[in-house]
């Protein structure tokens, strides 16, 4: 019996290892140094004050790494890992990434006009941080 064997790479998913580190960096500085790194009030997106500079539009993005407690990042990660994993695996990095942000912004970009009247921080949907 002839073996063929695949020509396509087995891809190590470093992108999505990488996404899952910086989530982890972002809930452990959230969570025990908020005096000295408050990332929320530096990269999560207040509805009332967002408006079409840079630096406001980028906080749709920088809010994809931020949860509002340790069971949120757990929750959320578990998923993560099921799906982002095999996803980097066949699609490649460069695509991975590119789903993820955009898939992020989209439905960061959605709960901003949902909340549109909103003058809080928005970490996740049910936790509401007041500024």
């Amino acid at each position: 019996m002839l073996k063929f064997k695949s020509k396509r790479k087995s891809r190590f998913p470093k992108f999505s290892i990488l996404v899952w580190l910086i989530t982890l960096l972002a809930i452990i500085l959230s969570s025990y140094y908020k005096e000295r790194f408050n990332l929320n009030l530096i990269f999560a997106i207040n509805p009332s004050q967002l408006n079409q500079s840079w630096e406001q539009l980028l906080r749709l993005i920088s809010a994809l790494f931020l949860h509002g407690s340790w069971q949120h990042w757990a929750g959320n990660m578990i998923l993560y890992i099921i799906i982002a994993l095999p996803l980097e695996r066949k699609v490649g990095g460069f695509w991975f990434v590119l789903i993820y942000l955009i898939a992020g912004f989209a439905g960061n970009l959605y709960s901003v006009l949902q909340l549109s009247s909103s003058t809080h921080y928005i970490v996740k949907p049910d936790l509401i941080i007041s500024h």
